[in-house]
């Protein structure tokens, strides 16, 4: 045992002389470090019951205490405290008795109390279950006129961003009854907080046949009379979200309210007609007895999401994102009339545009760049989702369809393209289909939607072009750009976009059609791996090629895996016969096609390609 403990002090005194290092890096390079990096230098947080900070802990360092020493002994047991590393520190002090959370966002957290770093101890464990569970989020029993230390970093020598708020909990004041609601303000906001320990007061209204046991309470007035959209995305357990008019709880009539807007995934989403000067009262909670740490957002609802609605769009070129939170299945009381949803029961929460082509041609309209929520827990924003996406002309039944994909599950990389006639105009549906329940509980976020003219999107209509030269083009995110060339004699031959900003998959085909195509060459490895913008085969004389042109996959944020769409930019694509090398002074010349000439005489030599053959 005595070995093991050892071993592992050995271990920690090389990881904090590799820390050493790197603090002496950060201080030579000239950045500065946080102004609350050390225990000594903590940031007063004063006495307030409620706040927030933001920081950053990317350049912060460490005292070697905090790493190693009394208050943090080495090797550190379950009880006690997380070794840190890029700390930064905060103190409060509370002049009343109140139970209070503290939560971080972004990074690890840990109370303590004491005088100075030597002597500091916890306020309550750093983690659960033997390590296992460490802490977001500490509620504690604050005394009086005690200062609290507040110290936050990671675990594994992580620095970032992170938001530190603190509350009441409990019964003792916060937005936990009625009548302490917090006051929200502005069409649009967000605001943080936790529903651990919070109660519930025995006249509250019971819409949820749960009970829900913990619930917040703010108050809200609309800046103006149109829809507003309030949600949950983003809190960590699973919610219920209800919306009242009424000054007391005995009084209170509902207007809305939700358990899992988004089929059983842990978030609530409401829409209602929101009236100016009207306040409301909303209360958050968890289902039955669930807590945790409450994300409550608003916003209004998106003004296209109807399609007599439907937002303009200009310009042969262009993008445009908009939220789809709190769209919804538009009805239509008289079908096939043009209102509703072109697709019933494919719906879910869709958008509209309309987009006037300003001359003829082939356009692509795709969804890169799209960034949803799930609505499950602790889920993170995503690039794959089902949608549909689709374009029309002269109504939006399905015969007036010009493009459509349908339960697409290429996320962010659906596409359609078609051919457009000058001064027409097209009704563009983005949607994301709901679960059959036709209440509109698809996925919801941030949806971008891209158009550009693709003359040469597939392989039927690939650009003609000639024996060689250049041509500059535009690479989308959402597919190929295709060229046809003949061949003008049995040569070597290349393709390149050397100069070119963007890494592209460059591939050569035999064959007029998707489905007759064969591959004679490409500049990628078989995992997609860009070896160069630039491949080069043996052409053969009057044979037709066609040529694929596709940006390179981009790793999803903190993965390996690829995005659905493709790295987008102005390329410049040269091709042409390969240069004949021309021979050094040095080189020895063949006298004959057949002689083989080598400068070591020891050994016969290998034909070089450099070596030229020349005939009498």
């Amino acid at each position: 045992m005595m070995a093991a403990n050892w071993g592992k002090a050995v271990r920690f005194a090389a990881t904090c002389a590799c820390l050493f290092v790197a603090q002496q890096a950060i201080v030579a390079s000239g950045q500065s470090v946080p102004e609350n990096d050390n225990f000594a230098a903590a940031i007063d947080l004063g006495h307030a019951i409620a706040g927030q900070a933001l920081g950053d802990t990317t350049l912060a360092t460490y005292e070697f205490p905090e790493v190693c020493g009394p208050a943090f002994p080495c090797p550190r047991g379950p009880g006690d405290p997380l070794i840190l590393y890029h700390t930064v520190w905060y103190r409060w002090r509370p002049l009343e008795t109140i139970d209070v959370n503290f939560l971080c966002a972004g990074l690890y957290m840990q109370v303590f109390e004491g005088t100075t770093i030597e002597n500091i101890r916890l306020v309550v464990p750093a983690c659960d279950n033997a390590a296992s569970l460490c802490r977001f989020l500490v509620p504690f029993h604050a005394e009086p006129e005690r200062e609290y230390f507040i110290q936050i970093g990671g675990p594994f020598e992580d620095g970032g961003l992170f938001a530190l708020t603190w509350t009441f909990a409990g019964s003792g004041g916060g937005n936990d009854q009625f009548a302490d609601a917090i006051a929200l303000e502005g069409e649009s906001g967000s605001v943080e907080s936790t529903n651990e320990n919070a109660t519930r007061e025995p006249d509250e209204p019971d819409v949820f046949s749960d009970r829900p046991a913990h619930t917040l309470w703010y108050r809200w007035t609309p800046p103006s009379t149109q829809k507003f959209t309030f949600h949950t995305l983003g809190s960590d357990f699973d919610t219920t979200l209800a919306v009242y008019s009424g000054t007391s709880l005995t009084t209170l009539t509902p207007v809305v309210w939700d358990d899992d807007g988004l089929q059983f995934r842990g978030a609530s989403v409401v829409t209602f007609q929101g009236v100016a000067s009207q306040e409301y009262r909303i209360a958050v909670a968890g289902f039955g007895s669930e807590q945790g740490a409450v994300t409550l957002s608003w916003v209004p609802a998106p003004p296209n999401d109807h399609f007599s609605a439907a937002e303009q769009i200009t310009d042969a070129a262009g993008s445009i994102t908009r939220s789809n939170i709190g769209a919804t299945t538009e009805p239509c009381p008289n079908p096939p009339d043009d209102c509703g949803e072109p697709f019933p029961g494919n719906g879910g929460r869709s958008l509209w545009y309309r987009w006037v082509a300003p001359e003829d041609g082939r356009w692509r309209f795709d969804l890169c760049g799209t960034s949803l929520i799930s609505g499950r827990v602790g889920e993170p924003r995503q690039s794959y989702f089902q949608a549909n996406l689709a374009a029309y002309l002269g109504g939006i039944t399905p015969d007036k369809a010009v493009a459509s994909v349908l339960h697409s599950y290429g996320g962010e990389g659906t596409a359609i393209s078609f051919s457009a006639q000058r001064g027409l105009e097209y009704r563009i549906w983005v949607s994301f289909p709901g679960y059959g329940d036709g209440g509109g509980s698809g996925d919801q976020g941030d949806v971008a939607l891209n158009w550009t003219p693709v003359p040469n999107d597939s392989v039927e209509v690939a650009q003609p072009i000639p024996a060689a030269g250049t041509i500059t083009a535009t690479i989308g995110g959402a597919g190929p750009l295709w060229f046809r060339w003949q061949a003008p004699a049995d040569e070597r031959t290349t393709f390149s976009a050397a100069g070119s900003p963007v890494a592209l998959q460059i591939t050569v085909y035999t064959g007029s059609s998707e489905q007759t195509l064969t591959e004679v060459a490409r500049n990628t490895e078989i995992n997609g791996t860009i070896l160069a913008n630039t491949v080069t085969f043996d052409a053969v004389h009057e044979e037709t090629y066609n040529i694929a042109v596709l940006g390179a996959q981009v790793p999803l944020p903190g993965s390996s895996a690829p995005r659905p769409c493709y790295a987008a930019g102005d390329i410049a694509l040269s091709w042409g016969p390969v240069p004949s090398p021309t021979p050094s002074a040095t080189d020895t010349p063949i006298d004959t096609p057949t002689q083989s000439v080598s400068k070591n005489r020891a050994a016969p030599a290998r034909r070089p390609s450099w070596l030229q053959a020349t005939s009498r």
